[in-house]
This record gives structure tokens, sequence and C-alpha cells, in this order.
């Protein structure tokens, strides 16, 4: 899951890397979708607007990213496993 984390968080925040804000603002916009609409809401009018759609578009597109990794790294980690793990015999799994 931290993989899938990793990639959703350095997605969003390479989306919203294009807006330039002061670097107060820009910290809590880069830190959460919640940070970034809750400053959103604050600015108000057009500029809020712009802005919460931006964060929206950017934290989906990390979502798409995030949710295409998922079944790759879900699968590799059972492969893995399979490969791995010690295999048990017939005896010791009626114990």
């Amino acid at each position: 899951m931290a993989v899938v984390g990793s990639l959703l968080d350095t997605r969003y925040q390479d989306n919203l890397d294009l807006v330039r804000l002061p670097h107060a603002v820009a910290a809590t916009v880069n830190s959460s979708l919640g940070g970034a609409l809750a400053v959103a809401a604050r600015a108000g009018g057009a500029v809020g607007l712009q802005l919460g759609g931006l964060a929206r578009g950017a934290f989906l597109s990390g979502m798409d990213l995030g949710l295409l990794t998922a079944p790759v790294v879900a699968l590799a980690g059972a492969v893995a496993a399979l490969a791995w793990l010690p295999r048990r015999s017939g005896r010791e799994k009626a114990l």
C-alpha cells in the first residue's frame, strides 16, 4: 500500500507544481486535497473555483495511477509469497 500511496502523492504534487502560490499556501495545497480545497474556499471567486478544480483533477490523476498500480503490486506480492515461503507437507497441514 505504501507504493500506491507514494505514487498517488507524487502524481498529485507533480500536477499541482504548475500552480504558483506563496510558499506557506503552496505547502498547504500540496499536502492534501482537503488542504487545497480549504485554501480554494478561502480564496473564493474564480481563483478559488480554478484552484479547487485543479486540485480535484490532480487528485483524480493520482488515484488513477494508484488504482492501476495496486493490482500489479498485489500480484507481485502473491507471486513472491508463493515462490519464497516454505511449503508444508501433507502431514503438517493436518496438524
